[in-house]
């Protein structure tokens, strides 16, 4: 499926020239598998019926297939926590710390599964940024204190 997605196929057949039929866009993201090589580069990933989910980013090994991925506006991105790889457009990919809005109303495995990988990807962010303040700690939240008033 992957070869049809970027249209692969025309270019192995036609390496001198551009392939005609490469699918330019995608509505939504696919489950892929692909030789790749995982990057330290986490993000958050909107995938198609799921919550932005933590993920790390993928780089195909095929030179085609990486340059098929780039082509046509998708980044290869494996989740944190579950075995899922998938070819996702790059408007749904988001930098792992940044804030992103969903429905909460999740079935009840899917949070369970969604709070364990975030959990996941929030140590391996702070392996990757060493000696910097993580945006999850407690310091970091604003903390408001209920003043007590004193009769005088």
């Amino acid at each position: 499926e992957l070869d049809s997605l970027l249209g692969l196929n025309a270019k192995r057949q036609s390496r001198s020239k551009k392939a005609s039929n490469i699918k330019k866009s995608r509505d939504s993201s696919v489950a892929i598998w692909c030789d790749s090589k995982l990057t330290d580069r986490l993000v958050k990933a909107k995938v198609t019926n799921y919550p932005w989910w933590p993920a790390r980013v993928c780089e195909p090994l095929d030179p085609l297939i990486a340059e098929g991925v780039k082509d046509c506006g998708h980044v290869v991105i494996s989740s944190v926590g579950n075995p899922g790889m998938f070819l996702v457009p790059e408007k749904d990919v988001v930098d792992f710390i940044e804030e992103t809005e969903d429905d909460l109303s999740l079935d009840a495995e899917v949070a369970t599964s969604l709070r364990e990988s975030t959990a996941i990807a929030k140590k391996l962010w702070r392996r990757q940024n060493v000696g910097v303040q993580s945006p999850w700690s407690r310091k970091s939240r604003p903390r408001f204190v209920e003043e007590k008033k004193t009769e005088s």
